[in-house]
């Protein structure tokens, strides 16, 4: 979410112009849509029309949280400043899956990023702003309701997964 992202298009898009605001490739989509006054395919799109933000009309987008996926596992959401991890494998990536299986678990207790205050995810603010986590939390919840079969059994299959507490950060381990 943190990575450059350049364009231009002279006369349309201000020169050095420089935003904060949160866009992802999966707006890529409906902006170029938008633009060339084509119609979105049928079925619903994650994305949003960015124009407004590359144009340089808008500082923000008003915009439902981003997820994080990796394969059909949602395990974090961005909602304005927030970044909330609420699932996570039980191995780090690139390393030999344990003897049970690599699975994605829920963490016993969220974790909540403020990334205009730590960008570098250091500092676990959930305990100070339970109302966001809760505000993330029904936003993704929400928001799968609309997403294909595969990723809302990957959700369910997560939620119902049993896990010990862990330290912040750590991987989550199965109950059983």
């Amino acid at each position: 979410m943190r990575e450059p992202f350049l364009a231009r298009w002279p006369g349309r898009i201000p020169a050095g112009l420089v935003s904060d605001g949160i866009a992802g490739t999966v707006d890529i989509l409906p902006t170029v849509a938008a633009l060339a006054g084509a119609a979105l395919p049928a079925k619903p799109v994650d994305g949003i029309d960015i124009w407004p933000l590359l144009s340089g009309r808008t500082p923000q987008l008003d915009r439902e949280v981003l997820l994080y996926f990796d394969n059909w596992n949602v395990q974090c959401a961005r909602w304005k400043q927030w970044k909330l991890h609420f699932s996570r494998y039980n191995s780090d990536a690139y390393n030999p899956a344990p003897a049970n299986g690599r699975v994605n678990l829920a963490l016993a207790a969220p974790e909540l990023y403020d990334l205009q205050q730590d960008p570098n995810e250091s500092y676990d603010a959930a305990p100070e702003h339970p109302e966001i986590v809760a505000q993330i939390r029904s936003r993704v919840d929400r928001l799968i309701e609309g997403f294909p079969e595969e990723v809302r059994k990957a959700y369910a299959d997560t939620k119902t997964r049993q896990v010990l507490p862990t330290p912040v950060g750590a991987l989550p381990r199965p109950a059983n």
